[in-house]
This record gives C-alpha cells, structure tokens and sequence, in this order.
C-alpha cells in the first residue's frame, strides 16, 4: 500500500492522465501507421502515468520522452517501468526511442519527486512494443556484414539491456523488454513483476 503522503499527493495530478490499479491496466496509442493496445497483468499496486510524450516535463533540456511511465509498488520499494509503442523499429527509430528512454527516466523522478518516493535506477525497466522488427529483417543483417565499420544496433536490441546515456559520461544499462504486437490488430497481453 502507497504510504498515506503518497497517496494524498496523487490527488494532485489529472485523473484523465494518471491511474491507480491493483491488478493491471490496459495502454494504448494510435499512432499514424496504426493503433496499438497492451494489456498489462500485475499482482502489486501500481501508478499509470499516460501519454508522457505529450504531457512530459517540459523545462528539461531532453525533449524527447516515452509514452507511458508506471510506478509498481514492490516489497523492496518502487520499480519503474517505462514504454514505448512504435508500429516498426529500424536502426535509425532504435536510437530515437533510446533518447524516449532517457527522458522518460528523468521525468520519472520529477514524479517520484512529486509522490514522495525514491527511485533506484537498477530497478528501472523499459520496454518497446512494436509490430516489425527491420532491426532483424535480412536486409539489415546483410547490410551490417557488408559494413563491418558501422555499429549495428542489433546487437543491443536483441540483448536485454540497453544503454542509456546521462548527461555527458554516465552510461547505465537497464533491463529491455521487446513485446511484439499482434500484426493484424496491434494488441498484446503482457505480466510485469514476475
């Protein structure tokens, strides 16, 4: 259970942009190329932050942000779970989401700094959902052997961690989740804490 400060402190933020759950929550986003839906199962409280990428800090200097940011009340304190919805992933797309990553980081503790609770960073997870992987398509793994010069992101995609950097020097890895959507209808079911 949320401490009562934390508690009293959500009374603060919009209704229509943030939501409370005991059990799970359903996310969205329609988005040019189409419209995608995840179904998010979990056994702990948890706090719903929406459409983060329009409604982000806006005095930071990192512009960019993910589209949702939850807060899951643990035992062993808050986890943070940050998402992002593309319909296709390229190499290119891969470097943008990266900086969604980073400024959904930073605004996640301006909120913890609003809700009264600490933010461990090894206990920040992100976690893209997508339609197609051109990450991994043939075109682009032949592409990355005929140029051996270039770093490839599929290495990094396809690992479970990514790289984030802070501020000028500061590179932390965090855990990634890959959650591909159904093609036809851009929905997915999907269990955090486990």
């Amino acid at each position: 259970m949320f401490s009562q400060r934390t508690n009293e402190r959500l009374k603060l933020f919009d209704s229509q942009l943030v939501e409370v759950s005991d059990t799970g929550i359903e996310i969205e986003k329609n988005i040019e190329a189409g419209y995608a839906k995840i179904k998010i199962d979990c056994d702990n409280r948890m706090i719903v932050f929406k459409n983060m990428e329009k409604k982000k800090l806006q005095n930071l200097k990192c512009k960019n942000c993910a589209d949702y940011i939850i807060f899951e009340e643990t035992k062993e304190g808050m986890t943070v779970h940050i998402w992002e919805m593309k319909r296709t992933v390229k190499e290119k797309e891969w470097e943008h989401i990266k900086k969604q990553f980073l400024g959904a980081v930073l605004n996640s503790y301006a909120l913890a700094g609003v809700l009264g609770v600490e933010i461990d960073e090894r206990k920040i997870n992100f976690y893209t959902c997508y339609r197609r992987d051109l990450i991994n398509s043939p075109v682009s793994m032949r592409a990355m052997l005929a140029d051996r010069t270039e770093r490839s992101n599929n290495v990094e995609w396809n690992s479970g961690m990514v790289e984030i950097e802070e501020g000028v020097c500061q590179i932390q890895k965090f855990y990634h989740y890959k959650i591909q959507l159904d093609e036809e209808n851009g929905f997915a079911e999907y269990k955090i804490g486990r």
